[in-house]
């Protein structure tokens, strides 16, 4: 047996040992580099001032703000993007600290910052400060308490829908395309909503539904009736749930979700106006 490894095979190894070699050192680097970047963060929060009173607004405080003038006030949640997708406040807008500087800030209009909870003297005063750099006469504040602050006040937040959480399955209630189809032969008033994009409404939707999409919803709920009877579906069934505890969370909750959205109802050989 040969004590040498023939030159094809010395040369895949080799490949393979220094590939290995750079791998390591690639995520190695990766994690020296988020690792400074936390550690710096960390030394930033540690050094930031203490804010005083009056740069924090209580859930009752936006509440009051929102009465005046809804229009006027804009929500800032600066926590990651999965926090925020995960739940929010009704209309805020996720903007991660790390991005902050990118937001513009408007003349008349009121600015509030919602951090994760425990955070509003740390990275809440980072982004405060940030702000008001770039304008120093513009009302902005940070939540009291954070994200929980607003929730343990009893504040409305919106849910993501997880078909897995008993809280969400209990906001949705389904409705069979074939009983839909009996409701609207006897003239049994709805309010349909069309949840998917526009081509896919454009294509053939259950007669007289609104196009509303699913990630515009929040901004539009407005066009909502707030006494009507509502019927919601999207293009698949975690899209279909979604919807109905989308819906819940705003508010609506006599609304039922179309079991199998409209592909049942296509399915079912119903009629699909275009």
């Amino acid at each position: 047996m040969s004590l040498f490894r023939p030159r094809k095979e010395s040369v895949i190894f080799f490949i393979g040992f220094f590939g290995i070699i750079g791998i390591v050192v690639f995520y190695g680097n990766s994690y020296f580099k988020k690792h400074k970047a936390q550690s710096m963060l960390s030394t930033q929060i540690e050094s930031a001032p203490v804010a005083d009173d009056e740069s924090f607004i209580s859930y009752e405080g936006v509440l009051e703000k929102r009465q005046q003038d809804p229009s006027k006030i804009i929500l800032i949640d600066i926590r990651s993007n999965e926090l925020f997708s995960s739940e929010h406040v009704p209309q805020s807008t996720n903007i991660p600290f790390e991005l902050i500087d990118a937001l513009n800030i408007k003349e008349g209009f009121t600015f509030v910052l919602i951090t994760a909870s425990g955070n509003e003297q740390g990275i809440g005063i980072m982004a405060l400060q940030a702000l008001q750099e770039k304008n120093d006469t513009a009302p902005i504040f940070i939540l009291r308490g954070g994200f929980d602050g607003w929730k343990n006040s009893g504040g409305k937040t919106i849910t993501f829908g997880d078909p897995e959480s008993v809280t969400d399955q209990s906001k949705v209630n389904y409705i069979t395309p074939e009983k839909l189809k009996g409701n609207l032969s006897a003239r049994q008033s709805y309010f349909i909503i069309d949840m998917r994009s526009k081509d896919d409404y454009d294509q053939g939707h259950v007669p007289g539904a609104v196009n509303l999409p699913f990630d515009q919803l929040e901004t539009f709920y407005g066009k909502i009736p707030a006494a009507a009877k509502i019927v919601s579906y999207g293009n698949s069934e975690l899209e279909d749930f979604q919807s109905g505890v989308r819906l819940f969370d705003l508010g609506f909750f006599s609304t039922e979700v179309l079991k199998g959205g409209f592909s049942a109802w296509k399915d079912k050989g119903f009629e699909a106006q275009k």
